[in-house]
């Protein structure tokens, strides 16, 4: 499942990787940023379930999210 958050600096999208099929558009997860790939809070604001050859971007270089915050 790909996820995609927004920045609210720039309003660029990221998109991340997850296999936890309770995450939902509006949900809170810790996701990896920066090259040093330290921790940071994300809002989902899309979810896609797409083979990794429609990936929004190229797969290799897609990061997994960490996990879930709260429910």
């Amino acid at each position: 499942m790909f996820l995609g958050r927004k920045t609210e600096k720039y309003g660029q999208e990221y998109c991340y990787l997850s296999n936890d099929e309770t995450i939902q558009v509006g949900d809170r997860v810790e996701v990896p940023v920066g090259a040093d790939n330290r921790a940071a809070l994300a809002e989902v604001v899309k979810v896609a379930w797409l083979p990794k050859e429609e990936a929004p971007i190229p797969f290799e270089r897609i990061k997994a999210a960490y996990r879930k915050i709260g429910n």
